[in-house]
C-alpha cells in the first residue's frame, strides 16, 4: 500500500522534518511505501507552492493518507485531506494505522 503522511510541516523553508521522518521510518518498517513531504525539499529550498505541487502530484498516487497529530493546524494539510477525501482514499491517523498492523500481526 502506498501512504502519504499528512501533517503539521511548518510553511517555513527550513522544517524540523523529525516527526514525519520517524513517522515515515515506523510505517516502513510494516511494508509500506511511504511519501514524505520532507522528503519533497529536504534542503527547503522550494517554494511553499512548489512545494504544494509536488505533494499533489504525490497524493494522488497513493492508497491512502496516515494523518500526523495536529494535521489541521497546518496550513497544506487540510488542503490535502480534502483531496483524498475526494479521491475515495482512505484516511487513517498513524496511531490506527500502526494499531491495525500490530494486530494483523498477532493474529497471524
Amino acid at each position: 500500500m502506498r501512504i502519504c503522511l499528512v501533517g503539521p510541516l511548518p510553511d517555513i523553508a527550513k522544517v524540523d522534518a523529525s516527526l514525519f521522518d520517524g513517522e515515515a521510518a515506523r510505517l516502513r518498517e510494516f511494508g509500506f511505501t511511504v511519501i514524505n513531504p520532507a522528503e519533497i525539499d529536504p534542503d527547503g529550498t522550494k517554494s511553499w507552492r512548489d512545494r504544494m505541487r509536488a505533494h499533489i502530484e504525490q497524493i494522488v498516487t497513493c492508497d491512502a493518507v496516515a494523518l500526523l497529530p495536529g494535521w489541521e493546524r497546518c496550513r497544506a494539510a487540510p488542503l490535502m485531506h480534502h483531496i483524498a477525501a475526494t479521491l475515495n482514499l482512505w484516511i487513517f491517523t498513524v496511531d490506527e494505522l500502526v494499531d491495525m498492523q500490530r494486530k494483523t500481526a498477532a493474529c497471524s
